[in-house]
């Protein structure tokens, strides 16, 4: 099972499940592909000696609610006749408790979302014109999805199929102008930041499919919804990241408590995490950082290699000083995840571990993946590669530092061991100083002073220094 979407490795149903349902019928679910704890789980079931696609309703107080709204949704789209996937019964489910909606099992599908993340930009092109086209057909009719995830779309022989209809509406009369730009703006902002110009770039095409002139603010109205679309849904994304929900779950442990990222849950995990000391290096020359500030080694936990930062306390007063602020893992764990949800390369963040003794903060743990790699630094030596691949990277850690850049991002200590190169690519580490902006000119001191500290790495470089003005960094 992919860490790469919310598919769940644990979940409180256990499988295969026989749910019973009205009229003396039944179906087992047999994998969970998608699920919201102690709400709803969708997967591949049987029935009637079938593979059926299903969804589980079990949430005690809104079961009823949320599958009435699905399957009307669903209706809209089939009476519309938009591509969706067929139902094939909606029921009540006896044991366990709950509703169920069963659909036509598709097959083989790829989804919108691994479809874009995999193509180049003129694939992307491409792709943008068929969702363009797909949504120009159901704003005419009045049909728009509330809540577009690309997970919520999928190809299947050729055709784009809209899914999810829980959040499917549909109006008595074609989206208008401004309603469209809106939709069009929250389908953007579930793109990177430097994704949203393919979309940008075809507004004038969707303008015309639907038979209205262009007007000049066609695209200021829609960068202005854009940019609150996309401030909406990162607020909303990192108010999950430190609650229950289907990509996170919280652990209270005894003088601790933990966020996870749920595709690594495990009995191992929650082990480590109640004593991640228990793979730290007796050897301090195989730890990775030896500090009074923080300590850093390597960990393996069900074969994923990890690296462990540990905040320090360094005596009282500081765990005193520290009581009422924010802990530097919770920073680097919210920052992490600002990256990630932009684009932006950075490992994988794994968990978010803090102590308290009483009320007085004492260590606090982050974890991510473990990041295959060199440094920048050491990239650039001249013995260790080729001037021509050095070059070519020097123009990728200014695209990486372009886009960080352009989200009014500052890193705060941005030397070369604080950009890491694997897989033939920049990967930004050490977060907990990086800060988002509201004031210009205090960006553009930040970001000046970020370009300076980077390029000191280089001071004796020439050659280095002249690839970075070459591509330069704005």
């Amino acid at each position: 099972m992919s860490r790469d979407h919310f598919a769940l490795q644990q979940s409180e149903l256990e499988l295969p499940l026989t749910i019973r349902l009205e009229g003396g019928v039944s179906i087992e679910l047999q994998t969970i592909t998608r699920s919201l704890p102690k709400s709803r789980a969708s997967g591949v079931a049987s029935y009637q000696n079938k593979s059926v696609f299903v969804k589980f309703f079990y949430d005690e107080a809104k079961s009823l609610r949320h599958w009435q709204r699905d399957q009307e949704g669903v209706s809209y789209l089939i009476d519309s006749g938009l591509p969706t996937a067929q139902m094939v019964l909606a029921s009540k489910s006896i044991e366990p408790a709950g509703y169920v909606i069963i659909f036509e099992y598709l097959t083989p599908t790829q989804s919108l979302y691994h479809a874009w993340k995999k193509a180049d930009l003129d694939t992307q092109e491409g792709l943008m014109k068929t969702i363009l086209a797909a949504f120009v057909r159901q704003h005419a009719l009045g049909v728009c999805q509330t809540d577009p995830h690309l997970n919520n779309f999928v190809f299947y022989q050729d055709n784009l199929l809209t899914l999810d209809g829980g959040g499917v509406e549909k109006q008595s009369r074609p989206l208008n102008r401004q309603q469209s730009l809106q939709y069009l703006a929250e389908f953007a902002a579930q793109l990177y930041p430097h994704e949203v110009s393919v979309l940008e770039a075809q507004i004038p095409s969707y303008i015309a499919a639907r038979d209205w002139l262009d007007e000049d603010d066609d695209l200021p109205l829609f960068k202005q919804y854009y940019v609150k679309s996309a401030e909406k849904r990162i607020t909303k994304m990192l108010t999950k990241i430190y609650r229950n929900c289907s990509a996170f779950v919280e652990y209270v442990l005894v003088n601790r408590k933990a966020m996870l990222d749920r595709a690594f849950d495990s009995p191992e995990m929650l082990a480590f995490l109640q004593n991640p000391e228990s793979q730290l290096p007796d050897d301090k020359a195989q730890w990775l950082k030896d500090g009074n500030t923080c300590t850093v080694w390597a960990a393996v936990v069900n074969g994923v290699p990890l690296v462990v930062k540990r905040y320090n306390i360094k005596n009282f007063s500081h765990g005193v000083n520290r009581a009422l602020r924010r802990t530097r893992a919770s920073i680097s764990w919210e920052n992490a995840h600002r990256l990630a949800i932009s684009g932006i390369k950075t490992p994988r963040p794994v968990a978010l571990i803090e102590v308290k003794k009483g009320l007085i903060q004492r260590e606090a743990y982050f974890i991510t993946e473990f990041q295959p790699g060199v440094s920048c630094r050491e990239y650039f030596s001249v013995e260790n590669h080729s001037r021509e691949g050095q070059e070519a990277m020097a123009a990728k850690i200014v695209q990486l530092l372009q886009r960080f850049f352009a989200l009014k991002l500052s890193h705060g200590d941005l030397k070369a061991s604080n950009l890491m190169i694997g897989d033939d690519e920049a990967v930004m580490i050490d977060l907990d100083a990086m800060k988002l902006h509201t004031s210009h000119s205090e960006f553009e001191k930040a970001k000046a002073k970020d370009i300076k500290r980077l390029l000191q790495n280089w001071s004796g470089q020439p050659e280095v220094l002249a690839w970075f003005d070459k591509v330069k960094i704005t």
